[in-house]
C-alpha cells in the first residue's frame, strides 16, 4: 500500500497539483494547453507493475474529463501515451523487493529480465524525437501542420500496437456478450432507446 501511495502521489496527485496551479491563469486568458504524460501501460498492463499501470490509467481518465470540462475556456488537453523509451528513469527504479512473496518469484524474475533488457538498449524509441513531435503537436507545426490536435498522442510502435490490441479485444468482448449487455434493460427502456435511435 505504501508503494501504491508513493506511485499515485507522483503520477496522479502530482499531475493534479501542477494542473490546478496553472488553471486559474489559463481560465482567465481563455487559452492554454495542458500536456499530461500518460503511458501505453494504461492499455497494456504488465503483471507485477499494477501500481504504475493503474496510475497511468487514472491520469488518462482525468485528462479526458479535463478536456471536456475545459473546452468551454478554449483550453486544450493533450494526453501523451508513450511506449518504451530508453530514459534515465528506467535506471533509477529497481524492481520492488521489500515484500518478497515467494509465489511471485517467477513473475519478479521475468520483470527484472524485461527491465534489464530495456536498460541494455532493446528500445529503439528516441526520447529526443518524441519531444520534438510533442512540441510540433502543441504548436501545430512540423509533423502536426494542418492537423487538429488529438486528445491522445500515441508515441512508439509498441504503444500503437498495444492500443490496437486493446481496442480489438474490447470490440470482440462487446460482440460476444452483446446479448448479455442488452439483457439488463427492461422492455420499456429498450423500446424508448430504439425509438430514440430511429
Amino acid at each position: 500500500m505504501q508503494e501504491l501511495k508513493k506511485q499515485y502521489e507522483t503520477n496522479v496527485f502530482g499531475v493534479l497539483k501542477v494542473t490546478n496551479a496553472v488553471l486559474p491563469y489559463m481560465r482567465a486568458r481563455r487559452s492554454g494547453t495542458i500536456v499530461i504524460i500518460g503511458s501505453r501501460s494504461a492499455w497494456r498492463v504488465v503483471p507485477g507493475l499494477g501500481n504504475y499501470c493503474s496510475s497511468k490509467a487514472a491520469v488518462h481518465a482525468l485528462g479526458e474529463c479535463l478536456a471536456a470540462e475545459l473546452k468551454q475556456f478554449d483550453i486544450r488537453v493533450l494526453i501523451v501515451a508513450p511506449g518504451v523509451f530508453l530514459t534515465e528513469g528506467i535506471y533509477r527504479h529497481p524492481v520492488f523487493k521489500d515484500n518478497m512473496i515467494q509465489d511471485y518469484n517467477g513473475l519478479r524474475e521475468n520483470n527484472e529480465r524485461w527491465i534489464n533488457g530495456i536498460k541494455g538498449g532493446d528500445s529503439t524509441a528516441d526520447p529526443s524525437k518524441a519531444m520534438d513531435v510533442l512540441v510540433d503537436v502543441v504548436r501545430g507545426e512540423g509533423v502536426a501542420n494542418g492537423r487538429d490536435m488529438p486528445l491522445y498522442l500515441v508515441l512508439g510502435e509498441d504503444a500503437a500496437q498495444d492500443l490496437r490490441n486493446t481496442g480489438a479485444n474490447m470490440s470482440r468482448v462487446l460482440d460476444e456478450w452483446e446479448d448479455v449487455t442488452r439483457s439488463v434493460h427492461t422492455p420499456a427502456c429498450t423500446t424508448r432507446k430504439e425509438d430514440t435511435e430511429s
